[in-house]
C-alpha cells in the first residue's frame, strides 16, 4: 500500500469515528424539565390548583426552582392616624418586583449557594429587597417592602416555602421534583421555571420550562373590562352595588319586625 492510500485510509476511518461518535451524543436524551400540567385555563370557579416540576440526572448537591412572573408597577396607599380618624395619608409606587414568586429549594439558600449568588439571579426575599425601587411624595417608614411581602403572600402570588425532594446520588445523578401551587390570584400569561443546580456553591446546571396560563369565561371578561375599558367597569361596578343594595333592603324589609 502506497503512503497515499493510507493517508486516504486514515482519513476515511478518521471520519467514520466522528460521525459515530456525533450519532451517539444526538441519541442521548438532554436533561429537561418537565412541568405537568403545563398549561391551566382558570375559569369561574377556579381556586386554585398545583403544578409537579420535576427533572431527570441532575448531577448537584443543592437545587432551587423558581416561577417568576414578568416585573410590575403596583401603586398602594399608606394609611396613617389623622387625630383619631385612620386615613389615606400618601401614596407609594414599587416597581423593580415580580408579579409573581414562588421559590422551592432543596435547603436553606445559605447552605445551596453564597449571598452574591442568591443577589445575582433574584434568589429568596432578602435578594428581591434589594431590587425594590420606591416612588412616594412623603418620607419612608422603611416597613414598605415587608408591607408588600404580606400582601402578596397572604393572595398567594408569592411563596418561598416549598420544598424539592431530591433523589439519592446514583451512578447517573439525582431526580428532583417540587408541587409548586399556582393560586387563582395568577394573571394569565406565559411563565418561565427556571431550575438551577449547584455542587459546592457553584452553578453547574441550569434548566428551563413553560407554564402557561389562560383566563376564560367570566374571570376573563372582568380582567378584560377593567384594564382596557376602565369606564365602562366603573359603570357596571357602581350599577351591581346599587342592584346588591336594592336585594338587601328588599331582604331585610321583609323580615317579622321590619317595616312597621
Amino acid at each position: 500500500m502506497t503512503e497515499k492510500c493510507k493517508m486516504r485510509w486514515l482519513t476515511c476511518l478518521v471520519v467514520a469515528i466522528s460521525l459515530t461518535c456525533a450519532t451517539a451524543n444526538a441519541d442521548e436524551p438532554s436533561g429537561s424539565l418537565k412541568v405537568v400540567p403545563d398549561q391551566i385555563r382558570i375559569g369561574t370557579f377556579y381556586h386554585g390548583t398545583r403544578v409537579l416540576v420535576s427533572a431527570d440526572s441532575v448531577a448537584c448537591d443543592g437545587a432551587v426552582l423558581v416561577l417568576e412572573g414578568n416585573d410590575e408597577e403596583v401603586s398602594l396607599n399608606r394609611k396613617g392616624r389623622v387625630a383619631l380618624i385612620w386615613m389615606n395619608v400618601a401614596q407609594l409606587t414599587i416597581s423593580g418586583l415580580p408579579q409573581v414568586y414562588i421559590l422551592a429549594a432543596s435547603a436553606k439558600l445559605d447552605d445551596i449557594c453564597s449571598k452574591a449568588t442568591q443577589e445575582k439571579l433574584r434568589l429568596g426575599v432578602e435578594s428581591l429587597r434589594l431590587w425594590m425601587k420606591i416612588h412616594s411624595g412623603q418620607p419612608l417608614t422603611g416597613r414598605e417592602f415587608d408591607q408588600f411581602l404580606k400582601l402578596k403572600t397572604r393572595n398567594g402570588t408569592y411563596d418561598t416555602e416549598i420544598k424539592i425532594e431530591l433523589s439519592p446520588i446514583s451512578s447517573d445523578g439525582r431526580n428532583l421534583s417540587a408541587i409548586l401551587p399556582v393560586p387563582s390570584g395568577m394573571p394569565s400569561g406565559n411563565y418561565d421555571i427556571h431550575l438551577y443546580c449547584f455542587r459546592e456553591g457553584s452553578l453547574v446546571d441550569e434548566r428551563i420550562a413553560r407554564l402557561n396560563i389562560d383566563r376564560i369565561g367570566l374571570p376573563h371578561f372582568m380582567i378584560n373590562l377593567a384594564y382596557n375599558h376602565a369606564a365602562e367597569y366603573g359603570l357596571l361596578a357602581i350599577i351591581v352595588a346599587m342592584a346588591a343594595g336594592i336585594i338587601m333592603g328588599v331582604i331585610f324589609s321583609s323580615l317579622p319586625g321590619r317595616g312597621r
